[in-house]
């Protein structure tokens, strides 16, 4: 009885711990794309999108997935039309379904802004829902990412960025300090004693 008491605290203590990922990404030119997704359905998310000047930053190795862009720039296409039809200041950041075939995805930022900031976003139905980031233009461009996973009562760890990102944008300074970490919930901290209690009666 007092092993499956154990077993049951140990799934508890799991089922209480929170993820977030956190690392730099450098999206290739030419309207290529980066994209990250967690290893569970999730019923929401937050995520930050911040463009990062500093060019002495290397991406987070293993932190999502970049895909190559199709050679032509937003700049390529504003020169063939003569005109600006289109004016980016930023990556265009998305949220998608991964699972279904008909890909459904959403609008975050449309590439206004250097900065695209999105907090507790519910989604409309449970699935794997990556964030992506879409860059129109003709030089590859870097930037620091903070996502969070949320599955319910579980944050889904995507496993490898986690970082510390750098406070960036249009009217910020780029100080950049990547100290690896992760948010805890306090309610592991009390199920940590609680096992560790435990765990003291069981060898008695």
């Amino acid at each position: 009885m007092k092993h499956f008491i154990f077993i049951l605290l140990i799934l508890q203590f799991l089922k209480l711990a929170t993820f977030a990922e956190v690392g730099v990404i450098t999206v290739p030119k030419d309207y290529g794309s980066w994209e990250l997704c967690p290893v569970a359905s999730i019923s929401s998310m937050s995520f930050s999108v911040k463009i990062n000047n500093n060019p002495s930053i290397s991406a987070t190795s293993n932190f999502g997935t970049n895909i190559k862009g199709s050679g032509t720039s937003i700049e390529d296409l504003n020169k063939i039309a003569g005109s600006k039809i289109l004016n980016y200041y930023g990556l265009i950041v998305a949220f998608g379904d991964e699972l279904i075939d008909l890909n459904q995805t959403y609008i975050a930022c449309e590439g206004d802004s250097a900065n695209c900031v999105s907090g507790n976003l519910n989604m409309p139905y449970k699935s794997i829902w990556c964030l992506a980031a879409v860059n129109p233009f003709n030089r590859s461009i870097t930037a620091d990412v903070n996502v969070s996973f949320d599955n319910g009562n579980v944050k889904a760890n995507t496993g490898t960025g986690n970082s510390n990102p750098s406070n960036s944008g249009s009217n910020q300074n780029s100080d950049s300090n990547h100290n690896s970490g992760s948010t805890i919930n306090p309610e592991i901290l009390i199920m940590f004693f609680v096992l560790f209690n435990l765990f003291i009666i069981n060898s008695l």
